[in-house]
């Protein structure tokens, strides 16, 4: 099916330089018809206010709603309410609420149907796959207690971060720093696990890592996770214009020549570069980051030593954390990227798995799926699940995909880590829609 004429805010096609999505009946998000400045959360919300349908209200799937007085109710807490007001919120509604309960509560707060269709490119059946999936990971996921070694595992590595930081100010050690910034880099990622979870002290840990927890909850959770390689997503977005991982003609010789270099060039200082947009609403937890030379400091380095290392730490990091979050899971020349053909079935939980890849060299250890953004797939389709619970759910993934005659396998991190600069340096859209998930290794056939 070919995709429909996309227009900008003024009515006018929106151009060669804006390529629409391939996603038939997904209008070019206005976030990116802005005329000038960079994408921000606030042009992205803004966007989705814009095109949802919501009419100031909560949209979920055809009706309105009004969750004004269920704000401060929301179990899990009242930012996400108070965020996503006036937006289609369906994505999240179905993702965040495995259970019964929230969908039996929604009707209380119905206001009327919407006036216009969904602008969104997904369906949620009841006997698609999405659905089928989730009545039966309920179950098991009541069956499947939190082991707890999450909690524990992410503040030894706090600890860990603050030793080390101590030893890199008092020394001057640029090694001591590097381990530093590998430690801050890698609690940064085991964080993640608790972004997604109901209000907890955890989720700052998110921030010790110099970035805005506020502002990851909407890129990564509000806006990657539910649209994940469509435009929709702010992860590929907010790299744009120098960092292009949709399939487009044009890209510049940089890209498609030395995409290695253009990532080096880019990632040490984007974490730095967020700064000067976030000075002007600056939260108490954006703070955080201070304390790594306030323990230099106490450890005996001058203020100038202090200062030095921690701009060290903060570039080194930076560097680790995005080459670990652009090449462990969604970019891949094989993988869905908007541009490519999309399936035909546009079940959410089908579009989750065809815009992720998993790597068969992690085994079961939980400490290699909490470092490095393991069970990515089954972390897709339940945000919400504490990560040393989602080995669970794989006998019920492969039950699943073998009815809907989906095939799922997984790759290596060399194929994914090489892919991901090959996907960078793509300009060719893929024509075949994908008919399943195809790749190296044997974790989701195995007993």
């Amino acid at each position: 099916m070919a995709p429909r004429e996309q227009h900008g805010p003024s009515g006018e096609p929106s151009g060669a330089s804006r390529p629409p999505s391939s996603l038939p009946d997904l209008k070019y998000p206005s976030y990116r018809e802005q005329a000038a400045g960079p994408v921000t959360v606030e042009s992205y919300l803004a966007g989705r206010r814009a095109d949802g349908g919501a009419e100031g209200l909560w949209r979920v799937h055809d009706k309105l709603y009004d969750l004004t007085p269920f704000i401060a109710k929301h179990p899990g807490g009242d930012h996400w309410l108070r965020v996503t007001k006036g937006t289609d919120i369906t994505e999240l509604f179905e993702s965040h609420h495995i259970a019964t309960l929230a969908a039996s509560t929604l009707p209380r707060y119905e206001v009327r149907d919407a006036a216009q269709p969904r602008n969104s490119p997904f369906t949620f059946r009841d006997d698609g796959f999405y659905r089928t999936l989730k009545r039966r990971a309920l179950p098991v996921l009541a069956a499947t207690p939190d082991p707890g070694f999450a909690p524990r595992f992410n503040d030894a590595l706090v600890v860990g971060s603050f030793v080390f930081a101590a030893l890199a100010g008092s020394t001057g050690s640029y090694l001591a720093a590097t381990v530093a910034a590998l430690f801050i880099t890698h609690s940064t990622v085991v964080a993640h696990n608790f972004t997604h979870r109901r209000d907890n002290w955890r989720m700052y840990y998110k921030s010790l890592g110099f970035m805005s927890l506020a502002e990851w909850r909407v890129v990564h959770i509000l806006s990657h996770h539910m649209f994940a390689n469509t435009l929709q997503d702010l992860e590929i977005s907010l790299h744009e214009p120098v960092l292009q991982f949709l399939p487009t003609a044009g890209k510049p010789l940089l890209h498609r020549a030395a995409s290695v270099l253009a990532f080096l060039l880019y990632a040490p200082f984007r974490l730095l570069q967020t700064l000067p947009a976030r000075m002007g609403a600056l939260r108490p937890e954006d703070f955080l980051p201070a304390l790594y030379p306030a323990v230099m400091l106490l450890a005996g380095a001058s203020v100038g030593q202090a200062l030095l290392m921690w701009l060290y730490l903060w570039l080194v990091h930076s560097l680790f954390f995005h080459f670990i979050a652009f090449t462990v899971a969604h970019h891949h020349p094989d993988i869905f990227h908007d541009g490519d053909a999309p399936r035909e079935d546009r079940d959410w939980g089908l579009g989750q798995l065809d815009a992720v890849r998993d790597r068969s060299d992690h085994g079961a250890s939980r400490c290699l799926v909490l470092l490095l953004f393991g069970d990515h797939a089954l972390h897709h389709l339940f945000p919400t699940v504490d990560h040393c619970r989602l080995a669970a759910l794989y006998p019920v993934l492969r039950e699943t995909l073998a009815e809907f005659g989906v095939d799922y396998r997984f790759s290596t991190t060399w194929e994914l880590a090489v892919g991901a600069f090959r996907q960078l340096a793509r300009t060719a859209a893929n024509t075949r829609p994908p008919a399943g998930v195809i790749a190296c290794g044997k974790r989701l056939h195995a007993d």
